[in-house]
């Protein structure tokens, strides 16, 4: 968990400037500079229907992209967070949302996290 929330998600050197968006692009966190590879999305895909063993429910899970590449999503490749070309078969890509601390995590402005 980030406490800090003057960090942000950002497609390192994924903006205009650099190329924009590509397979791998690392994800960091950055000072907010209000650039569209810091603008993320969280979008609803899919049910996660739990196997006889595993006991827990089905769960939602979420596709995460940036406004500077929404052909591409949030996954993980060789231990590390990047954005690569969305593909809805990719469990990489897949994504669950917790949200049991969005009622006590505010921002500056007293807006839910």
């Amino acid at each position: 968990m980030v406490n800090n929330i003057r960090l942000n998600f950002d497609a390192f050197h994924g903006d205009k400037d650099h190329g924009g968006v590509r397979d791998g692009t690392s994800i960091v966190l950055w000072e907010w500079l209000k650039g569209d590879n810091q603008r993320w999305k969280i979008e609803p895909q899919g049910v996660d229907l739990p196997t006889n063993y595993s006991g827990r429910p089905a769960q939602q899970y979420v596709r995460i992209f940036t406004k500077a590449g929404p052909d591409y999503s949030l996954s993980i490749r060789d231990g590390r967070v990047i954005l690569a070309p969305f593909d809805p078969n990719d469990d990489f890509q897949r994504w669950f949302k917790d949200t049991k601390y969005s009622n006590t995590v505010k921002d500056e402005e007293g807006f839910p996290g």
